[in-house]
C-alpha cells in the first residue's frame, strides 16, 4: 500500500482503505478503482491523499488468493459468474464483481483465521 498525494494520483488506481472527509464522513468504498472525475471531485471535497495498492497491482486480492484453498476460489468465482453475467463493455458491472470477488475471498479468509 502506497499513501499518496492528490498530486501523484492517477486513474486507476484502487483505494486500499475507504476514503473521509475531514468531518468523518466516507467519499469513497475501499476497494474503489480511482477514475480522472474522482480526482476532480478530490480537489472540491478537499482531498489530499489517498492510500492505494500498491503500484503495479492490477488485482489488489492477488495476495489474498495465494492463501486460499483453489477449490473455495474456483467455487466463489463460479457463483460470481452465475450473479454477474458481465458485458464486456460494461465496466461499471465488471468493477463491481471485481470489489465482491475481493471483500468475497477476504471475508473466507477471515473465518478460516476465527477458526483456528
Amino acid at each position: 500500500m502506497d499513501s499518496l498525494r492528490l498530486n501523484d494520483l492517477r486513474p486507476g488506481m484502487v483505494l486500499a482503505s475507504a476514503l473521509y472527509n475531514g468531518k468523518g464522513i466516507m467519499l469513497l468504498p475501499c476497494g474503489t478503482r480511482l477514475t480522472a472525475k474522482h480526482l476532480e471531485q478530490f480537489k472540491r471535497w478537499g482531498v489530499h491523499q489517498a492510500l492505494v495498492e500498491a503500484l503495479g497491482s492490477d488485482e489488489p486480492s492477488d495476495a489474498a488468493e495465494t492463501q486460499i484453498d483453489a477449490a473455495l476460489l474456483a467455487a466463489i468465482d463460479q457463483a460470481l459468474d452465475e450473479k454477474f453475467a458481465v458485458r464486456d463493455d460494461d465496466e461499471i458491472m465488471a468493477e463491481v464483481k471485481r470489489i465482491v470477488r475481493k471483500m468475497t475471498i477476504e471475508e473466507a479468509l477471515s473465518r478460516r483465521r476465527s477458526d483456528t
